[in-house]
């Protein structure tokens, strides 16, 4: 499988209209027209594929600024059909690196230049995609051949006569795998797994003969990964026969959470299996703070309850991390123990967080007497757009670091933290956002730097007297950043410390890890964000980059995670860390990738098989509702969709039972979307059912629906959005992805709302848009889905 530059079958030159040739005077090593035989007339580069392929952008470099406009069209018509453009801004010609998104796929393409009377100088136009009618795999392997030939579902036994925990344990979840995905209990035991020390940690290879598969890792993981492959390329009809060799590009590739509340620990079993076993992730971040009971400190425990149950009910301000950790509640050490055993079973290394210095409230809530606080200074407001917003003053966010009982609870929590998770290599220990330092008696007059320093080192030795390493945020390192005097301490810690630099997205013009690794750190892309980092590829070759973290910072339940995007995220960042070969030009093609994956992931995180069975009838929208635009209804007539405004609302009737209802929707402008805080309901689809008997639906902005301007799975890419960079991309699907005559994004998404009651006849669904909303619902089609 190849995603990257893809090699035309022919390429052709014209005049715009494609009738005229208009060959460049040079071809090697660029184009060139000169102004005198182009004056203002556009000119056409035609790249002709032998069959169809998913072109996810076209970029090209012109020499100065000769262009007033550059397009990408397919063949439709005399004229061809926009599907990306650039125009001059403000009027002034552009020229330089070009990239132009196309999403889309045909076997022609063309790329045509409006000049503005200079010579136009440049490389040969590259297409950025893949070829889809091959067998796509995710993340991309190292190396995919196809051999030829199938070997039926049936022969995928595992042949477990090795006495390797591993092998078995693989030859196991194999079984599972199978009968959960195609409901398939193999007799025949052609797999072998095959431990081999040698290899690179979590490498594999998977061989697949008509009589066999063969499936080598050094690690359980590994295997796993290995069986995920297999599943990939399983249909019906078998698995195809092929060799795959897989290395992984960064050896940490991590997600970093809090502690699931209780009632969502089933929920984050799944996502392992669902989402990170796939995504060849393996390591586990599991930020602590007061979500588990303490024994050495009940008092904390009592302090975190009562803080999160009173910020809850509005008698203080929301308890800082305490949604994030336990849901604000309160795990068991055997609830904890248990879930740390289940991933770690599956291979996982576990990475536990416990803040210390900072970002310590959970403490001093219960010990104010050790809280380092400035109570004559008063809270600000920051400008969220450029700076994460401090937590409220009325909780003590650092802790004395010269006070001996600051050492004595922190090391106590380490202590028992460390015996429930049984870490094997590292203990994260925050360190991040001190903002309040150096200020009771015990510490003024003692340089930040300093206290800093000792306090890095009283815990680095507490951990490596257990055989651990230490890890910790760096922002408080980093010489940007201003509001911190301790960054001098750098060249005095013990350079055995892993630093996760997560600042980067308050500066994206800094490659901030050239900071740290001049001092021997090895640095770890910390909150690595796939909707916001820049400068990947070139930033994650250094040296000492050794990986990253997908952080969530949120409530661990799927509804928030997918609001947030965070699982979205996981997915994409998945590439970025396993595979070498990761460009950012081909984002649109590893989106496409997603959007064909995400359906089936989502019902196997349910527990549904039902996508193989499905069948799904449109329903007739009634006339009515406001006008769309010319775009909208031209792009909607291609997939079939009748679009109406709800300006006025909508009642479609159904006359049927149904398992569920398709909806299919958008928005013609942005509704607010604000971090940190609620979606806003914009809508509401009423079912109505023969019995009398209602079922109301909120459509919420982000979540379930969102502008028809924006491609599906485009990242919000202002900072203000660092958190949250993805809008509706879990719980729907794109139902039309097209373009106006101007290139622009007209999109149309699918989302499934599953019935609760699907033994009542449904008679109508009532559609409105809510006085408050300006965003301006397009419901374009509905459908009935019936579950076989």
């Amino acid at each position: 499988m190849y995603i990257g530059s893809m090699k035309a079958g022919s390429v052709s030159y014209t005049r715009a209209g494609g009738k005229i040739p208009f060959a460049p005077e040079k071809t090697d090593p660029r184009l060139l027209w000169r102004w005198p035989v182009t004056m203002l007339t556009p000119v056409e580069i035609h790249l002709t594929f032998d069959s169809p392929i998913f072109a996810a952008s076209v970029r090209f470099n012109v020499s100065g600024a000769p262009l007033s406009r550059a397009e990408v069209l397919i063949p439709d018509g005399d004229e061809g059909r926009c599907i990306a453009a650039r125009d001059a801004q403000g009027g002034a010609p552009f020229g330089g690196d070009v990239l132009l998104t196309t999403a889309r796929r045909s076997d022609h393409f063309i790329i045509r230049l409006t000049p503005v009377m200079q010579n136009l100088d440049l490389s040969m136009p590259e297409v950025i995609g893949y070829d889809d009618g091959q067998p796509v795999l995710y993340p991309t392997p190292t190396s995919f051949g196809l051999t030829g030939g199938k070997l039926p579902l049936t022969a995928l036994a595992a042949a477990c006569d090795s006495k390797d925990a591993d092998c078995a344990f693989a030859g196991t979840y194999l079984a599972e795998r199978l009968c959960e995905q195609w409901d398939v209990c193999a007799s025949e035991k052609s797999v072998r797994f095959v431990k081999d020390t040698e290899m690179a940690a979590d490498a594999y290879t998977v061989i697949v003969k008509e009589d066999g598969v063969k499936i080598t890792s050094s690690t359980r993981l590994g295997m796993l990964y290995g069986v995920e492959r297999l599943m990939e390329l399983s249909s019906e009809d078998g698995i195809l026969c092929c060799t795959i060799s897989d290395i992984p590009y960064k050896p940490m590739r991590g997600f970093h959470f809090g502690l699931p509340p209780r009632e969502e620990i089933p929920f984050m079993k799944r996502l392992i299996r669902t989402i990170l076993i796939p995504g060849h992730y393996n390591q586990l971040f599991m930020e602590f703070a007061g979500g588990m009971r303490f024994d050495s400190h009940p008092e904390i425990s009592e302090a975190w309850l009562d803080g999160n149950i009173r910020g809850e009910k509005g008698e203080l301000p929301p308890f800082p991390h305490g949604s994030m950790n336990s849901g604000g509640r309160l795990l068991e050490k055997e609830e904890v123990r248990d879930f740390c055993d289940y991933a770690k079973e599956l291979g996982f290394e576990l990475i536990p967080e416990v803040q210390s210095f900072g970002h310590v409230q959970y403490i001093t809530f219960a010990h104010p007497d050790i809280g380092e606080r400035d109570d004559s200074v008063e809270e600000t407001k920051e400008d969220t757009r450029l700076a994460d917003q401090p937590p409220s003053k009325v909780f003590a966010h650092s802790y004395c670091p010269s006070n001996p009982k600051s050492l004595a609870i922190i090391f106590d929590l380490i202590d028992e933290i460390v015996d429930v998770v049984r870490p094997p290599r590292f203990v994260h220990m925050g360190h991040d956002e001190i903002y309040e330092i150096g200020l009771c008696p015990k510490c003024k007059g003692t340089p930040h730097d300093v206290l800093y320093e000792r306090h890095v080192k009283a815990l680095h030795e507490h951990l490596a007297k257990k055989g651990l390493r230490m890890m910790i945020w760096a922002d408080m390192l980093q010489p940007t950043e201003k509001r911190y005097s301790t960054c001098t301490a750098i060249d005095r810690l013990p350079k055995d410390i892993v630093l996760l630099d997560f600042i980067w997205y308050f500066h994206f013009d800094l490659d901030m890890e050239d900071h740290l690794l001049p001092s021997g750190f090895e640095v770890l892309m910390g909150n690595l964000y796939s909707s916001h980092y820049p400068r990947y590829e070139s930033r994650a070759a250094k040296e000492r980059m050794i990986g990253g973290q997908v952080s969530t910072w949120c409530r661990m339940d799927e509804y928030t995670l997918a609001k947030k995007g965070k699982i979205y995220d996981l997915l994409y960042t998945a590439e970025m860390l396993w595979s070498p070969s990761y460009l950012e030009d081909a984002r649109e093609a590893y989106a496409d990738i997603l959007a064909m994956r995400i359906p089936a992931l989502r019902d196997r995180i349910h527990g549904y098989k039902r996508r193989l069975c499905r069948e799904t009838a449109p329903l007739t929208l009634p006339a009515g509702g406001g006008k769309v635009s010319h775009a909208i209804a031209d792009a909607c007539a291609e997939a079939s969709l009748t679009p109406r405004r709800l300006s006025t609302p909508l009642s479609v009737p159904v006359g049927c039972r149904a398992d569920a209802l398709c909806f299919k929707h958008a928005t013609l402008f942005d509704e607010v979307r604000e971090a940190w805080k609620n979606l806003v309901h914009i809508g509401r689809y009423t079912v109505r059912y023969a019995d009398g008997t209602e079922c109301p639906i909120d459509v919420e902005f982000g979540y379930n629906i969102y502008s028809s301007r924006r491609r599906y799975s485009a990242p919000q890419t202002d900072k203000y959005y660092r958190h949250q960079g993805y809008m509706a991309t879990w719980c729907v699907d794109p139902a039309l992805q097209s373009a106006d005559e101007d290139g622009r994004s007209v999109t149309v998404l699918a989302w499934e709302w599953v019935n609760p009651h699907p033994d009542k006849e449904i008679v109508s669904v009532f559609c409105e848009e809510l006085p408050s909303s300006a965003a301006g619902i397009i419901l374009a089609g509905v459908d009935t889905v019936t579950y076989k």
